[in-house]
């Protein structure tokens, strides 16, 4: 049985702006990771409209890498990760609005490695290592 021809002449065509770059309304967060060998607490934003990065410091941060970051109604949450010696169930927010850090009741198990996402009411965080 052949394969059907792939019809790439109309792709797009219904809905263009599917297919263009896009840039974020405000800012990028890169929040922790791993460098020099240790886990890191800085916060690097990128402001595209200006073209340039910004680091901060902040002691509600701890070190962690491979954890997972997702924005969500107007907070960017942190979730689990590593340390340089343990695997953490922490859930902290930054309020974009009010620019504080909030502590959120951990998971129920460490993860890092995690994968995040938000989608209507929830936040989800999903696989990892334990």
């Amino acid at each position: 049985m052949p394969l059907k021809q792939a019809r790439c002449d109309t792709c797009g065509l219904a809905n263009p702006e599917r297919w263009l770059p896009r840039f974020p309304s405000e800012l990028i967060f890169v929040v922790g990771g791993w460098s020099k060998g240790r886990a890191q607490s800085t916060i690097e934003t990128f402001d595209h409209r200006v073209n340039r990065w910004f680091q901060f410091q902040s002691k509600e941060v701890k070190p962690r890498a491979y954890h997972g970051v997702v924005q969500w109604r107007r907070q960017v949450f942190v979730i689990g990760g590593l340390n340089l010696a343990y695997y953490l169930r922490s859930v902290d927010s930054f309020d974009l609005d009010r620019c504080k850090w909030h502590h959120h009741s951990p998971m129920h198990v460490t993860r890092a490695y995690v994968a995040t996402a938000a989608l209507g009411d929830h936040i989800y965080a999903i696989g990892g290592h334990t």
